[in-house]
């Protein structure tokens, strides 16, 4: 089953960096990382619409771990 789920996310992982390469091409660096994370988020909250999950920060998490999407950002 293991085996299964690795070769599935290495082909996941292969054809997304074939579809952000060519969107950085078409659109450049900047724009289509506005697209890769909006089409993220996009399907975030699709997902938790479907499985009616509420969206709550955690009153003890420290801000900073807050920050990782924009260390993302930053280095895409």
């Amino acid at each position: 089953m293991f085996s299964f789920l690795s070769v599935i996310s290495g082909v996941l992982i292969a054809v997304m960096i074939v579809c952000n390469g060519d969107l950085s091409s078409v659109y450049g660096n900047y724009q289509a990382t506005v697209v890769i994370h909006a089409t993220g988020l996009v399907c975030i909250l699709l997902w938790m619409l479907f499985r009616r999950e509420k969206f709550s920060l955690s009153r003890g998490m420290p801000f900073l771990y807050y920050l990782g999407g924009v260390f993302g950002v930053c280095t895409t």
